[in-house]
């Protein structure tokens, strides 16, 4: 039963904190909603309020994508990983070589893994990569 309380009072202070975090999100959101105050001389049209908003949407929701490029066309993925690393030749790391292809984390890992067993190319320092 005392196992029961501690858990329902620990429950209830998480839940005290999440209003408290929901407070301040809504208190933000109201400011962002608000009318900004206009100059004596000049009055805003729909039109203008409405561009306004759509470009400050698009923006958030630009922000919050991940810019990532296209996959490379080869032959194979193991191929576009290779002619990337070729191209580089003071080395490159995975973390670029995921932006350049598009793959992700665990598939360049593995074709680098590979690439190295195949002796095409040699670590120059941890994460970095040259060809042979």
């Amino acid at each position: 039963m005392k196992e029961l309380e501690s858990f329902l009072k620990s429950l209830a202070g998480g839940l005290h904190t999440m209003a408290d975090v929901v407070e301040i999100i809504a208190k933000k959101t109201e400011s962002y909603c608000e009318t900004p105050k206009e100059t004596p001389g000049k009055k805003e049209t729909e039109t203008e309020t409405k561009m306004k908003t759509e470009s400050r949407a698009k923006t958030s929701r630009e922000s919050r994508q991940k810019k990532v490029t296209q996959p490379v066309r080869s032959e194979t993925a193991a191929e576009a990983v290779y002619d990337i690393i070729k191209l580089n030749q003071k080395g490159i790391n995975t973390a670029a070589l995921m932006n350049q292809t598009g793959y992700n984390e665990k598939k360049v890992r593995n074709i680098v893994y590979k690439l190295k067993n195949q002796g095409r190319i040699k670590t120059v320092v941890r994460g970095v990569y040259i060809a042979t």
